[in-house]
């Protein structure tokens, strides 16, 4: 008897750690929720900051950490259809796995509507843009 009983929790034990297991979310999750977490954060500071113009809005975005401003349109934010950002938030996580540090790099972006006077500020998960080419490739000159 008290061997079956040590067996049964042996095998609940080992059971509850695979369902563990499986029902985590993946760091990729994890990492995608932060950088909404952080998509939010700096939206709500903007919108609740000082800066009106769209050049100052852009230039409060980019101050924060691990931010690139792909494109700011509009020009004031007291006008219709106010400003509108897109913003790529860039995630670095770590996490001990079973084979060792498993590590994760993440970029989304986030389109961000502020406009004081219909109350819009939306914020939309958007497609990322792809990344300018640093090196352009030198148009050949006709002979």
């Amino acid at each position: 008897m008290v061997v079956f009983a040590i067996l049964l929790l042996l095998v609940g034990a080992a059971g509850h750690t695979v369902l563990t297991i499986l029902t985590s979310p993946t760091i990729e999750e994890r990492a995608h929720e932060e950088a909404v977490r952080r998509a939010a954060l700096i939206g709500h500071a903007l919108v609740h900051g000082n800066a009106v113009d769209a050049a100052a809005l852009g230039q409060d975005a980019a101050r924060n950490d691990r931010v690139d401003v792909v494109r700011v349109d509009g020009t004031d934010r007291r006008r219709s259809p106010g400003v509108r950002l897109l913003l790529r938030v860039h995630v670095e996580m770590s996490q001990p796995g079973m084979a060792g540090l498993t590590r994760t790099k993440l970029s989304v972006c986030f389109r961000q509507t502020i406009d004081e006077e219909r109350g819009d500020f939306s914020r939309l998960e958007v497609p990322c843009p792809p990344p300018a080419d640093p090196t352009p490739t030198p148009t050949p000159v006709p002979r």
